[in-house]
């Protein structure tokens, strides 16, 4: 995000006079440690959401009845088995690694949906980048004291 607002906030503050660019620079800092905060917040929170819609999702399609599910299973209770593990313990463990991988692929899924979000953030900042422009008139100060003009003396 700093290829974003470090061009942002340099135009921003070359907007500024001398004497203002210390309070504009400090409002700049606050935004720089605020917004970041909030964007991993609400990114978070829709990691979270998204990984619980697509769990659900999936988990309607993995059903007893479902070939995979069945496949899976079987596999799994065979692998258990000839390791010597009791059928009913087999039959729990199966299906607890079967969760396990629709759980997985809840994950893969929201870390894909939350990627395209921040890659379309992205898309947007870049194109609105691109038609920031420098003002014409910069603001200059003069110092106390000084002058326009020379003065002679006589």
């Amino acid at each position: 995000m700093e290829l974003i607002f470090l061009p942002a906030f340099t135009l921003t503050l070359s907007e500024f006079s001398p004497a203002e660019v210390v309070r504009a620079s400090a409002l700049t800092q606050v935004v720089r440690q605020l917004f970041p905060a909030f964007g991993v917040a609400t990114l978070a929170t829709i990691l979270q959401s998204r990984q619980a819609f697509h769990f659900s999702t999936i988990a309607q399609t993995v059903t007893p009845d479902s070939i995979g599910a069945i496949q899976a299973l079987s596999s799994l209770e065979n692998a258990a088995s000839q390791l010597g593990v009791p059928l009913a313990v087999a039959k729990q463990n199966a299906v607890q690694v079967l969760s396990g991988m629709v759980e997985g692929q809840a994950a893969v899924a929201a870390l894909n949906d939350v990627f395209l979000i921040i890659a379309f953030m992205a898309l947007v900042a870049l194109i609105l980048s691109l038609f920031l422009r420098k003002s014409k008139t910069l603001k200059t100060e003069q110092p106390a004291g000084a002058t326009t003009t020379p003065e002679i003396a006589d």
